[in-house]
């Protein structure tokens, strides 16, 4: 059920065959008056929509989500959604609905697959230049795909600062970490970085995950292994050395002491479990992998 003037421009609408990895269906302006208000919408396509101006709002499920000037927004396809104008700023927006595997993929590799995103996000212009490829190219299907791509890291990329914002200086430290798994870091370094004392940087962190730095590094570098084991063609030296081990003795042990057995005898185990040998694959490893002593100077943390 619809009230209020929509006073929509359509600018595009697709005759062409559906394509699989990326198909706009129909794409346009919207203008409405303060007393617009769409209920029980049913979305068959993804909608994309841009505020250039004005609010609105979309409440799906109980929740509502508020567009302003400069918001990005994807409602994926759904049974029921309600959109309306602000009563004392009624909002314009640039929409397209879409369908495609390129759209499925890219949403959950950036994380943007919830039912309704909104985030403040420089995608005006890109808008914009999609409208007016679709107007005078019609759907090209090579130049549409480019800018939805640079739409979509615009708006992963203003998620990921706002995340930032938001993230606790524990989780900031341990983005940083995870970052850096195949740097030897100091704690005085990664408290330099954060511009705290080592006390407080052990203090927190240990406070959030329940285990030092060190441990958690030790975790993560072991986790590394087991994939460059199983997924590389690294011999066990060069795992080690990469790792941040000072030898393979020490890392072998410190490998069985957490699952087991010993990293060579796990390799063959899991060669066992497939038919064929995967591709060789590096994981961003150091051509000339440096010798450390950095785990060997002082016991494990727990």
């Amino acid at each position: 059920m619809s009230a209020g003037l929509y006073n929509e421009s359509l600018i595009f609408v697709n005759t062409k065959p559906v394509s699989p990895l990326l198909h706009i269906y129909s794409a346009g302006i919207l203008r409405p008056d303060p007393s617009y208000s769409y209920h029980g919408k049913k979305l068959a396509r993804h909608l994309f929509e841009y505020v250039r101006s004005g609010r609105g709002y979309i409440n799906k499920n109980g929740k509502q989500y508020v567009l302003e000037k400069g918001c990005f927004s994807i409602t994926r396809r759904c049974d029921e959604v309600t959109y309306y104008s602000d009563k004392s700023e009624p909002y314009e927006k640039m929409w397209f609905s879409a369908e495609g595997s390129l759209i499925e993929k890219l949403t959950e590799l950036y994380g943007l697959n919830c039912e309704v995103f909104v985030i403040k996000a420089e995608t005006g212009k890109l808008f914009e230049e999609l409208f007016e490829i679709l107007q005078n190219k019609g759907h090209d299907d090579k130049s549409i795909s480019k800018i939805f791509f640079d739409i979509i890291l615009e708006a992963a990329g203003a998620y990921s600062t706002m995340h930032s914002r938001h993230m606790t200086t524990a989780e900031k430290i341990k983005d940083y970490l995870d970052a850096r798994l195949l740097e030897n870091l100091s704690l005085d370094e990664i408290a330099a970085e954060f511009s705290i004392s080592k006390r407080h940087l052990t203090r927190i962190f240990s406070a959030s995950y329940s285990r030092s730095i060190k441990a958690y590094m030790n975790d993560c570098r072991l986790t590394a292994a087991c994939r460059l084991i199983s997924d590389s063609e690294y011999n066990i030296n060069e795992i080690a050395l990469a790792l941040n081990y000072c030898d393979q003795s020490y890392f072998s042990n410190k490998f069985k002491k957490r699952y087991g057995v010993y990293p060579l005898e796990y390799r063959k185990n899991f060669l066992l479990t497939i038919k064929d040998k995967p591709p060789a694959i590096t994981y961003g490893l150091p051509a000339n992998l440096p010798h450390s002593s950095s785990m060997c100077d002082t016991p494990d943390d727990t």
